[in-house]
């Protein structure tokens, strides 16, 4: 029965390391694999505005701007909003970084490096900045416009700084899982939790049970991280780097991912103890038929070795 047990025991033990190993490989591969497919829808949503922006820039009304009147320029930029509900508001940046918005506000964003970055030519994507107009996340988008006239004029859109947070609000992953974005210093971009993004919330500045695999995330392309979140729970995340070298990031609890080793483990204890019981009882039914002769044989030697020749 020992022997059985310590058979029992090993087999177990076996199956079940070997259980839980493919169940992680399964388990890390899914989050890649989910972090990147809305990776590159992701970049699908920012090609699409690259080329909303640049086909909006080259409109001959844009193209015929004059800063001496702005307006026909502005009457047809608000007539592009209302055919784009992902865009806010609109204006024509001017050589010296000065937004000149539709509604006739303006705003010195001449230090703002998307702007620099356009000025040499590029479409340019910001990261999720608050605005200096509305104090709410955006995201600004710039390109240059090809002006008539020659003067240097960059056409601007403003974006709903929450529009990666609707995309991420689509993601689902268990009970317990969540997609969140950061950018290439680890402040978040996008997550279920808005005031994160609206907090500029980075962790690695907070120092906490998840700086190290946030920074983790950042120095690779993509992978796969363990982590305690400030919560205490732990954590498997799938993650991939964007072109712009933001972090996309699919995260669930260890417990949730990993619950299917439970029962696992229910299952082998059973077999193990059923097949203990079953093994022990057929042992002592063998047994018993290999020990029954040999007790009669000795006691029949017995009864010869006193001069009893009648035993049988």
């Amino acid at each position: 029965v020992s022997l059985i047990i310590v058979v029992c025991g090993a087999l177990a033990t076996s199956s079940y390391l070997l259980s839980a190993k493919a169940l992680t490989l399964q388990v890390e591969e899914n989050l890649q694999s989910k972090a990147t497919d809305v990776s590159l829808y992701i970049e699908e949503v920012f090609n699409r505005m690259f080329v909303e922006i640049q086909s909006i820039s080259k409109q001959p009304v844009i193209e015929n701007l004059s800063y001496d009147n702005l307006q026909p320029t502005f009457t047809e930029l608000d007539q592009q909003l209302s055919a784009y509900p992902d865009y806010l508001a609109f204006a024509i940046v001017d050589e010296k970084g000065i937004a000149h918005y539709t509604d006739g506000s303006t705003s010195d964003l001449a230090d703002r490096s998307y702007i620099q970055a356009a000025f040499k030519g590029e479409t340019v994507l910001s990261d999720i900045v608050i605005s200096r107009v509305t104090g709410e996340p955006v995201l600004m988008l710039a390109t240059p416009i090809e002006t008539a006239s020659k003067e240097t004029a960059l056409l601007l859109a403003r974006v709903d700084g929450y529009i990666l947070s609707d995309v991420i609000d689509t993601i689902e992953i268990g009970e317990t899982g969540y997609a969140f974005i950061i950018n290439n210093e680890g402040i978040m971009q996008g997550h279920v939790k808005r005031e994160y993004v609206k907090e500029q919330m980075n962790y690695i500045e907070e120092e906490n049970t998840v700086s190290a695999a946030i920074q983790s995330m950042i120095d690779n392309t993509s992978g796969y991280s363990k982590y305690e979140d400030v919560e205490g729970d732990m954590r498997l995340a799938g993650f991939y780097t964007l072109n712009n070298n933001w972090t996309m990031a699919v995260t669930a609890t260890e417990a949730e991912m990993l619950k299917g080793l439970n029962t696992v483990k229910i299952n082998l204890v059973a077999f193990s103890v059923l097949f203990v019981i079953v093994g022990g009882i057929v042992a002592y039914v063998i047994g018993r038929s290999l020990s029954k002769p040999i007790t009669e044989l000795v006691h029949v030697s017995e009864a010869v070795g006193n001069g009893d020749f009648t035993e049988q």
